[in-house]
């Protein structure tokens, strides 16, 4: 599920107001409670020899090969592709994606990280271009829709649930391509099971 049409990596953020007081405010008790989160932390056990003296690589990362079965039993994938354009390290790969991964589990979609050039500061047009493009076959017409807390006063406007995009009205099958690395699986572990091409996906959204 995508909050813009647009596949190219040149994405323009919608020129939107971020208070509404028209939306329809969050029914709270539409968000399940959060039992069990569907990314594990991982156990490390760092060698501080081997750290002092890590040798820097620009290399992209190995392409994983495509999951098999990652949708069954969800809604759709949830692709988190940028966020706002002067954001740095701290709001993209911490604040950005614990927001969406907490979006992807209240609302029964998996999510996946690939990243684009909208965020200036976390993008290396030397090390974040490199490689083949990405392809792979959802449906497209899906959207993040926006909702807001009723007691806030002022309407602040967050992700809601998702929707079918009212100006295209229906979903259909697409082949989707992404340019670059995707910038994330350069420093951190995918954060969900999925990669591009696994045939359980082919009829779930994106």
């Amino acid at each position: 599920s995508e909050k813009q049409d647009e596949e190219s990596n040149n994405d323009e953020i919608p020129n939107i107001e971020y208070t509404d007081l028209s939306l329809e405010p969050a029914d709270w008790d539409y968000y399940p409670d959060i039992k069990e989160l569907s990314v594990k932390e991982p156990i490390l056990n760092l060698d501080p020899e081997k750290c002092s003296s890590l040798v820097l690589d620009n290399s992209p990362p190995k392409r994983r090969p495509p999951s098999q079965g990652a949708c069954d039993g969800y809604d759709g994938i949830v692709h988190i592709k940028h966020g706002d354009s002067g954001g740095a390290s701290g709001t993209i790969f911490f604040q950005l994606m614990v927001g969406f991964l907490q979006w992807a589990d209240q609302h029964n979609f998996k999510p996946w990280v690939h990243l684009n050039d909208f965020s200036k500061p976390v993008f290396d047009e030397v090390v974040h271009t490199q490689g083949p493009a990405t392809h792979m076959n959802m449906l497209h017409g899906m959207e993040l829709g926006w909702t807001r807390d009723k007691s806030d006063p002022f309407g602040y406007m967050f992700p809601g649930k998702p929707r079918l995009n009212p100006r295209i009205n229906e979903t259909t099958p697409h082949e989707y391509e992404f340019q670059g690395t995707g910038i994330w699986e350069h420093y951190f572990e995918a954060v969900s099971d999925f990669s591009p091409g696994d045939p359980s996906c082919i009829n779930k959204p994106l």
